[in-house]
Formats: C-alpha cells, sequence, structure tokens
C-alpha cells in the first residue's frame, strides 16, 4: 500500500488527506451519507498558516466525531446553534421560573449574542473556544459578576445537550477565572454619616424631590429592595407590632410595558423589618394619604400601594431608577465634592440599601438580626449556626443597637 504523507512529510492515515492549498480533509460513509471535516492544521501541536482561521486540528475533530458515535451521539441535534439551544432552554424554563429570571435569561441571551459563538454550532464548540468566548466578554467591557451570570446561562443550556446526548461533554464547564483571570466586580460603597445626611438634606430641601423623601427616607432606614418598596401596600405595616411584613414586589413586565406582582426575590427574602419611630411615622402618612386619593391604582388585583407617583399611578423600579438619576444629578451639582472622593457610588436604591447594612454593622447588630433584617441569601447558612432566634429576639436587638439618620 503507498504511504501517503502531507507537506511537512508526516504520515497520513486512511481518509485524511491534503489539497494543494494545504488545507487537510477527512471524508468519511456514515449510514449511506458522506461525512467530511476540514482543518488548516492536522495535530492541536500545529499552526494555521499566515492569514487562515485557526480552529480544531482535522485529528481533533474525528476524534470527537469517533467519540459521539461510539457514545451514541446524536449528530443531527449536535449541529443546532448557540442561537437555537438557549431560545429552547429559556422555553423550557420559562414555565417554572419566576419572570424576572426569565427576563434575566433574555437579557444574558441578547448578551451572547454580540460574540462570536452565537451562531456556532454546539458540536464545534470545545473548551479553548468556551475560554476565548469568556475573553471576548471581557473585552467588551463586561463585569465580572455579569460574566459569571452569562457564562452560567450557556452551561446550563449545554447541560442540556449533554444530558440529551447530543454533544458528549460541555465544554463551558471551566472555572472562570481560569480563563479571564481575576474577576472585577463593580464596587458598591455605602454612604458615610455626613453624606446621608446631606443627601436626605438635600433632597427634603428640594422644590422639586421633596415629595419622595419620605418614600427616600424610609429607603435608608429599612434596607427593602426597591421592587419589595413598590409594593408596599397598608396592609403591609403592622403598627403596634412595629414590622413591615415583606412578602412580595412589584416588577415591570418582561416586555418593558406594564407591572406585574410577583413573590420576593427569594424565600429568605420573606421577612419582618423592625420599625424605628421615625420610619413608622412616614408610613403612617402615606397611610393616611390613601384615603385622599383620587385614583388608588391596582396591579394584579393588590391596590392601596402606600408610595405611588405624583400622577397617582404605580411605580416599578424603572420610574425610580430615573428619580434617583435626576436627584443625584441635582445633589452632585450642588456638591460635586461628592464625586471627588477615593472611594464613591452613583446613590440609587441599592446604595441606600448598602447603607443600611453597613449601618447595622456599625450598630453591633449580630449577623443574624443582619441577614433576617435584609433578607440576605446567605440567611439559610447562618441559621445553621443560630438554631433559636426568632423575630422578638431580632427585633429588640434591632431596637436596642441601631439608631435610624
Amino acid at each position: 500500500m503507498e504511504v501517503r504523507r502531507d507537506n511537512k512529510g508526516r504520515i497520513l492515515r486512511a481518509g485524511e488527506t491534503q489539497r494543494k492549498d494545504g488545507r487537510y480533509s477527512y471524508s468519511i460513509q456514515d449510514n449511506g451519507r458522506r461525512v467530511t471535516f476540514y482543518s488548516w492544521t492536522l495535530t492541536d501541536a500545529d499552526k494555521a498558516p499566515a492569514g487562515k482561521k485557526a480552529g480544531p486540528s482535522l485529528r481533533t475533530q474525528v476524534k470527537e466525531y469517533e467519540d459521539a458515535c461510539r457514545f451514541g451521539i446524536d449528530i443531527a441535534a449536535a449541529n443546532i446553534t448557540v442561537k437555537e439551544l438557549l431560545d429552547m432552554y429559556i422555553d423550557l424554563k420559562s414555565p417554572t421560573v419566576k419572570a424576572s429570571t426569565v427576563k434575566n435569561y433574555h437579557g444574558e441571551r441578547n448578551r451572547i449574542a454580540k460574540t462570536s459563538i452565537y451562531f456556532e454550532k454546539i458540536n464545534n464548540l470545545n473548551l479553548l473556544k468556551c475560554k476565548q468566548w469568556a475573553l471576548e466578554l471581557k473585552a467588551l467591557g463586561i463585569k465580572g459578576d455579569t460574566i459569571k451570570k452569562t457564562k452560567n446561562l450557556l452551561q446550563q443550556a449545554l447541560n442540556i445537550a449533554v444530558e440529551n446526548d447530543w454533544i458528549l461533554k460541555n465544554p463551558c464547564d471551566f472555572k472562570l477565572s481560569s480563563a479571564i483571570g481575576k474577576l472585577e466586580y463593580e464596587e458598591r460603597y455605602p454612604l458615610t454619616d455626613e453624606w446621608q445626611k446631606k443627601y436626605l438634606e438635600y433632597v427634603a430641601m428640594s422644590n422639586t424631590y421633596s415629595f419622595y423623601y419620605d418614600a427616600i427616607y424610609i429607603l435608608l432606614n429599612t434596607g427593602l429592595r426597591i421592587s419589595e418598596f413598590c409594593g408596599l401596600t397598608k396592609q403591609d405595616v403592622n403598627f403596634k407590632e412595629g414590622y413591615i411584613n415583606v412578602s412580595k414586589q412589584l416588577l415591570p413586565s418582561i416586555e418593558y410595558s406594564g407591572r406585574h406582582i410577583d413573590t420576593t426575590k427569594t424565600d429568605n427574602a420573606v421577612r419582618k423589618i423592625p420599625m424605628t419611630d421615625k420610619v413608622a411615622e412616614k408610613l403612617k402618612k402615606a397611610k393616611k394619604a390613601i384615603g385622599k386619593r383620587k385614583v388608588n391604582p391596582s396591579v394584579g388585583g393588590v391596590k392601596d400601594f402606600l408610595f405611588i407617583s405624583k400622577r397617582e399611578t404605580a411605580m416599578d423600579s424603572k420610574c425610580w431608577d430615573k428619580i434617583f438619576r435626576r436627584i443625584y444629578a441635582g445633589f452632585t451639582k450642588k456638591y460635586p465634592e461628592y464625586e471627588k472622593q477615593e472611594h464613591f457610588s452613583p446613590i440609587t436604591p441599592h446604595i441606600l440599601r448598602h447603607t443600611f447594612c453597613t449601618n447595622l454593622v456599625k450598630a453591633g447588630v449580630d449577623e443574624k438580626s443582619i441577614t433576617s433584617i435584609v433578607g440576605h441569601s446567605t440567611y439559610a447558612t447562618t441559621l445553621n449556626i443560630y438554631t433559636h432566634y426568632d423575630y422578638k429576639t431580632i427585633s429588640d436587638d434591632f431596637r436596642k443597637k441601631y439608631s435610624a439618620v
């Protein structure tokens, strides 16, 4: 039998050929159809010719194909694109997860759509390509926590492909830091006591924004998530026992029009938040104002919201984001030195929540009380340490140690 060699003198295996332009190919008959692979490199150690697209070597492609055949991989299904797989995964998960989670899925899918692998066939993905894709996200200026969420979506979708024998293993199953190095997260800095006072004073004295003062004061002194605050109704406040009951949130709809009521972000977010006297005073004022409205907006059958817009419509996080941006613009115009600090964050509802948590720590409130009051995701862990800690203990600890701004 004639021994065939490539232009580097290496012996070619059965089915392997090298064309005149230097490109390698491999052909085989599979159940009556011809399957052909192409590559500019024969082995992984080779470098692609200048100006040619690097990709899996010919022998790597053939080995993956043979492995797929041996393990019963569905070759036809493995030819679907990342886009098709993501669409399939989101459709599959949508009936079983929160609407807000579906919204996040769409956002992460749209982020992947801006990258090179979106229309790549899943059977062409490998560890190297996925790591290069992570670097691509980083090059787009996306922060570490967002890259992590985006990678998780792709990895979960590819798990479905593995479970259905469309691919042999998940090429996105790797530690993110091994691809992009140390993850960079957006730092969030709480307000100092001085800036808390100045910010509240600015809002209170503003002809434009004083309408929102009570709401901002409550956000700063309860640690409520903005979606939880938007969903507060008069039934959620127990003035006799002195707490706010958090059991729902008001969210913008996925289609970016309208609003809907949903359960809390996590099970741990269902909680009771002790009120200081000043917070209770402002909530009583808001409750009293409900009876004076010309319109009492309703969302999903829920009404009597404590805080609504000047036009007497329900408000969601998008409404408050716009308000906070405008307030911040005016605040920093009056106090330009705020942004000249070494560490600062634009003042948002989340920064007020972060500030509240920081105030609890500074006041010496213990970890279990803090996680209970703010509904942190680490609450389940702290329960394993503090097994007997009921609401009365939390409330007493809060009132004793925490003094509102």
